[in-house]
């Protein structure tokens, strides 16, 4: 067996923890349904300058048809005893073309397309395939979702993948390999997990609990911006003051710039926004909400760093980065200079399991917040004059002077489905 069939099996048995793009949290007891950033590893097809051969049983690459290539594929839910078998099959010079699985163990059936996200450099050796990487995001006829990122071994034959569906139940995968290879993992698998739980249905949204994010006052009369994400789809939204649930109603929503304006019958201090943001990088900057509030509690979190750009991911300008640790619950909450002024609106966070698959790093604190520019704008438009747009609080205060001041402007949100 070469190490690259070695490797496909007991390499898939290493999982990455899947993690969500955004900060909104939900309850323990149920799976938040996001896209899984998975950007692990795909299949690769090269040139061969070698005469034709046999090769450990398989055709040599230079003999192949290269208008489509398939290769087996086996995966299995290690949480559960699902075990599914199928082909990947991919088409001329390196392009995906459809991964087909269908279960070993029970009637299911998934099928969808992919696509490459990494190529090795031009100056790397023909027929090497290390670091070749893709994503296939699959429907089945449950109609789960899956998104599976997938990793090519350096013969190019042969690679393993994982990923997860919407509810976040994890799959992995082998690919490639000989019949003998592929006949091995297939027993291997049906056999680890015969004795686990049945796949559960995919939950729908009224199935998914509650949502828990962050949101901020911004006028006298009730109003209050927080992330359109938080509140997507929700039945019923409401706002904790002083330890009461407070309905809250939908007055706009920006879904392109996730941003949602809400009203409750209340009346706090409504912080202050920035027209222009005046941000610059090393800018001092706070981050209050309410993150992870089923292990970390209920009280009001502050967490503080610096600007350390002013453009998002792939140098989107509307967006600012920040090394302020945030988590989930802290979306939709405040991001305010040493003047109280609100320069930017938590937004997501870069996703460690991505970058790590993509790059070999794990970031650390990088998180975005969408630039008050864009709240100026949502609530000059909607509001007119019912809303404060005093540019500055005044003074520099000291963190603890300043907190003190706008804790009871910001609030919790939840999200009922």
């Amino acid at each position: 067996m070469s190490s690259c069939e070695d490797s496909s099996v007991t390499g898939a048995a290493h999982f990455w923890t899947v993690r969500r793009g955004s900060v909104r949290t939900r309850s323990a007891k149920a799976a938040v349904a996001l896209v899984i950033l998975l950007f692990i590893g795909s299949g690769c097809v090269g040139t061969d300058s070698s005469p034709a051969s046999s090769q450990n049983g398989r055709v040599p690459p230079a003999t192949r048809n290269l208008s489509v290539e398939e290769f087996p594929v086996v995966a299995w839910f290690p949480d559960h005893r699902t075990v599914m078998s199928g082909k990947f099959a991919r088409s001329h010079y390196l392009f995906p073309r459809a991964l087909d699985l269908t279960g070993e163990t029970e009637t299911l059936r998934c099928f969808g397309l992919g696509q490459l996200t990494h190529l090795p450099s031009r100056s790397a050796p023909p027929r090497t395939c290390d670091g070749m990487s893709g994503v296939s995001r699959l429907v089945c006829t449950d109609d789960r979702r899956l998104e599976i990122g997938w990793i090519t071994d350096p013969d190019c034959d042969s690679g393993y993948g994982h990923g997860a569906d919407q509810d976040g139940n994890r799959i992995v995968l082998v690919f490639g390999g000989t019949p003998e290879v592929i006949e091995t993992a297939l027993k291997e698998a049906i056999a680890s997990q015969q004795m686990r739980p049945a796949l559960p249905e995919i939950r729908t949204a009224d199935s998914r609990g509650i949502g828990i994010g962050s949101g901020f006052f911004v006028s006298w009369n009730g109003h209050l911006v927080t992330n359109y994400h938080v509140v997507a789809d929700a039945s019923r939204i409401s706002v904790s003051l002083d330890g009461e649930l407070v309905k809250a109603d939908v007055i706009r929503i920006d879904p392109e710039n996730d941003l949602a304006l809400l009203k409750v019958d209340a009346i706090r201090a409504p912080l202050l926004i920035r027209q222009h943001h005046s941000l610059e990088r090393g800018t001092e900057i706070v981050a209050l909400g309410y993150p992870l509030v089923p292990i970390q509690g209920r009280e009001q979190k502050a967490t503080f760093g610096h600007i350390n750009a002013l453009s998002g991911i792939q140098g989107d300008s509307r967006f600012t980065q920040l090394d302020a640790a945030v988590q989930p619950g802290n979306s939709g909450g405040p991001v305010l200079n040493r003047r109280g002024d609100v320069v930017g609106v938590v937004t997501q966070m870069l996703n460690p399991t991505a970058t790590l698959a993509m790059t070999g790093a794990i970031p650390q604190n990088v998180n975005y917040a969408i630039k008050s520019d864009l709240v100026y704008l949502l609530l000059n438009g909607t509001l007119g004059e019912d809303w404060s747009r005093q540019d500055s609080s005044g003074a520099l205060a000291t963190w603890p002077e300043l907190i003190l001041r706008v804790e009871d402007s910001v609030v919790m949100v939840v999200a009922e489905p």
